[in-house]
């Protein structure tokens, strides 16, 4: 199976600061799923844009974190 794992942008007080964290939950989960043999892709979108093509994984799951919900 293809999965695609998004880390979602995120403009908080460390991104502000430039302090950008790597997606480590997203590296455990993927590294896991590889060794079930499953192709696993991870796009962080703090530092690069959207895949243009979604409609090539056959799962695709975002993370979220609390700092990362937007308050009103």
């Amino acid at each position: 199976m293809r999965i695609l794992l998004l880390n979602p942008p995120f403009s908080g007080l460390y991104h502000r600061l430039g302090f950008i964290l790597p997606p480590l939950g997203l590296a455990y989960l993927a590294s896991s799923l590889r060794e079930r043999g499953h192709v696993v892709s991870i796009t962080d979108l703090n530092v690069e844009g959207p895949p243009s093509d979604l409609a090539a994984y056959d799962l695709i799951g975002v993370t979220a974190d609390t700092p990362a919900i937007q308050k009103p």
